[in-house]
């Protein structure tokens, strides 16, 4: 199971009952062109709407299982599958079926543990949600690009547009010209940042899990003081580009 050292970025996508849009998510994961292999670890929170089934079918069909480093293993916390895409050699996927709803039982943390195998030799992280998608194929290169060549930037963001699925309306993201820093003073106005478009240095994060999480309640929307984190401990760039499709659902936790 331990794949050490084999990714520099990782894909963290947590889904709970989000079967009509994660096909689209997947997607956006699988269609990255990158120079480097990625992983995509996906963790559905014990799913009731069939989701877990759609996705364990999505890999099947585009994955290879004659691969010697896919398995499919059945765990104390999970179901567990790890392959490679069949076409995108870079793209890889780890998916943890949860036998239990961690979020329900206040334990969301542990999703963190269960990643460790692939997440502790990663070098960045980015982040995108399972009704949330990706619709720029050099995401990951853009972002991973930037941060190789501007080691004082903790993070890189973009733009991105949203999709309102009530009427389906898309308002585009905007257009920065040829990039901005995002500054500490900037978030404590307002949060700019869409969580979907962020990539960030995994070191950063392991400091702020080791210095500020255990000291602060649990924060309903917990990117928010992430990135006043980060934004104290290095700076953010934003991308002069619209990556990703945030869906602007009715009935969720931020509306």
């Amino acid at each position: 199971m331990n794949m050490t050292g084999k990714f520099s970025v990782g894909i963290r996508c947590s889904t709970y009952n989000q079967s009509r849009y994660i096909v689209e998510t997947m997607d956006g994961f699988v269609m990255q062109q990158t120079s480097f292999p990625f992983v995509a670890m996906i963790v559905d929170d014990a799913s009731t709407d069939g989701q877990q089934s759609l996705i364990c079918s999505y890999i099947r069909q585009n994955f290879d299982w004659e691969d010697p480093e896919a398995y499919d293993c059945d765990e104390k916390h999970a179901q567990v599958m790890f392959a490679r895409h069949k076409v995108n050699k870079s793209c890889h996927f780890v998916v943890l079926f949860l036998k239990e709803n961690l979020y329900q039982k206040g334990l969301h943390y542990k999703k963190l543990e269960y990643l460790a195998p692939w997440r502790n030799e990663l070098k960045y992280e980015a982040l995108c949600e399972g009704d949330d998608w990706w619709i720029d194929p050099l995401k990951l290169q853009k972002q991973f690009d930037f941060l190789e060549t501007h080691p004082d930037h903790a993070m890189c963001t973009t733009s991105y547009s949203s999709y309102r699925m009530k009427d389906g309306h898309i308002n585009k993201g905007i257009d920065h010209g040829p990039g901005t820093d995002i500054t500490l003073r900037d978030l404590m106005r307002k949060n700019i940042i869409g969580t979907l478009t962020v990539m960030y240095r995994l070191e950063v994060l392991a400091r702020y899990e080791k210095e500020v999480r255990p000291h602060i309640p649990s924060f309903q929307m917990g990117d928010i003081p992430l990135w006043l984190f980060i934004a104290h401990e290095g700076k953010i760039h934003e991308l002069p580009c619209t990556t990703a499709m945030y869906r602007v659902l009715e009935n969720s936790t931020s509306h």
